[in-house]
């Protein structure tokens, strides 16, 4: 019994792992596609070429990308969540 006690908690670790390293990973790439989006529209400002298409079109991804975040993030610790109930016991938290 301990060996597979063992066994299933490498294997929520490795997942746990897995998970935080991806969250990392998006929002990374999040980040850096707001900070371009502010880039442009801080240039298009600038230029005083400013298009209401171009900034609308930024605001939009910029709010998506948020959204994104947001849902990416309340996934990913639902997930660890339930997996941290399931390595405590199996048939934990069946209501």
């Amino acid at each position: 019994m301990n060996i597979i006690s063992f066994r299933s908690e490498i294997k929520v670790i490795v997942v746990v792992v897995v998970v935080v390293v991806v969250v990392v990973v998006v929002v990374v790439v999040v980040v850096v596609v707001v900070a371009v989006a502010v880039v442009v529209v801080a240039v298009v400002v600038y230029n005083r070429k400013t298009s209401k298409v171009v900034v609308a079109v930024v605001v939009v991804v910029v709010v998506v990308v948020v959204v994104v975040v947001v849902v990416v993030v309340v996934v990913v610790v639902v997930v660890v969540v339930v997996v941290a109930a399931a390595a405590r016991g199996e048939g934990a938290g069946g209501g």
